[in-house]
């Protein structure tokens, strides 16, 4: 796959953006054959990155209608890039994002199923909940074994806390509503309103701490729709000013779980640095302030 963007896939994803059909010759152009180029187009849509970036595009106030055609295309060509080099481990990728990994890395449709589906499906059966989930896990039967979902009962987390909470701000990153909460959710215990993570023998208020991940994300991406609440799954609100939550303006109480695993965890410099391409962003020396109330 890595070869096809560099000969030009963006080209491909020019007329697949825009709804029109290809033009004559542009096969010939890429120097690619019709069957790679539909395959191209079709893992693209699978992996579910065309609405993703869509969404993404209309929200930072780039609507269709306003951009070219060849730009659409590389939007969508470094939106895919960007995707690929996030610092994220491998094992997270596999495990959340990694259909769409997978697609873009060897073409090949694994699954034509993404997060959206899962995390607005309703299980009323374990067994329908475990085939799905299976199929989720890109089929890995290694993690699977290890990490048998065999009842409702909480059992050993698919995803360590760091990996969690990577793929919470991932996803902040990238979608326009929180929607990998309730699959996080689901991998780490098996259960999909399970409301509490269970890390090294303790179990955190998983509300609480994507909370105050809420309030990370809002301070370094203010115009963001994120879905906030003393439940992961209300409704989502929008905040378009560039604002910091009041708990964060009067150093209001933090959970220790919380605490605990900003510490532990991150470098504030490694967390600005994801955010780095965001308009808006505030000076470093003020971020690393800001994170160290967390500690």
């Amino acid at each position: 796959m890595a070869g096809i963007l560099k000969n030009g896939v963006w080209k491909v994803l020019t007329f697949l953006v825009s709804g029109s059909r290809y033009p004559s010759g542009i096969f010939e152009e890429l120097g690619m054959s019709r069957k790679t180029v539909f395959r191209t187009v079709k893992v693209l849509k699978e992996a579910g990155l065309i609405d993703v970036f869509s969404s993404r595009e209309e929200r930072v106030g780039r609507p269709r209608e306003y951009l070219s055609v060849t730009e659409r295309g590389w939007r969508l060509l470094q939106f895919v890039e960007e995707l690929k080099l996030h610092r994220i481990r491998s094992h997270f990728k596999k495990l959340v994002f990694g259909p769409g990994y997978s697609l873009l890395e060897y073409g090949v449709p694994l699954v034509n199923f993404n997060v959206e589906v899962f995390t607005e499906k309703e299980y009323e059966t374990q067994k329908s909940f475990e085939e799905d989930i299976k199929v989720f896990v890109w089929r890995d039967e290694d993690v699977y074994r290890r990490c048998k979902i065999s009842s409702f009962e909480p059992r050993i987390p698919l995803l360590s806390i760091e990996d969690t909470i990577l793929g919470i701000l991932l996803f902040m990153r990238n979608a326009r509503y929180v929607e990998a909460i309730p699959t996080l959710i689901a991998l780490n215990s098996g259960k999909i309103d399970f409301e509490y993570l269970f890390v090294k023998g303790k179990h955190y208020d998983l509300v609480e701490i994507i909370g105050a991940f809420l309030d990370i994300a809002d301070y370094l991406n203010p115009c963001r729709e994120i879905k906030r609440g003393s439940s992961p799954f209300r409704k989502a609100r929008s905040y378009k000013t560039k604002q910091v939550f009041p708990s964060i303006k009067t150093g209001g109480r933090f959970s220790e779980a919380l605490k605990e695993t900003l510490g532990k965890f991150f470098d504030p410099i490694e967390v600005y640095s994801w955010y780095w391409n965001v308009e808006g962003l505030p000076a470093l020396d003020e971020f690393i302030k800001f994170f160290e109330t967390y500690r």
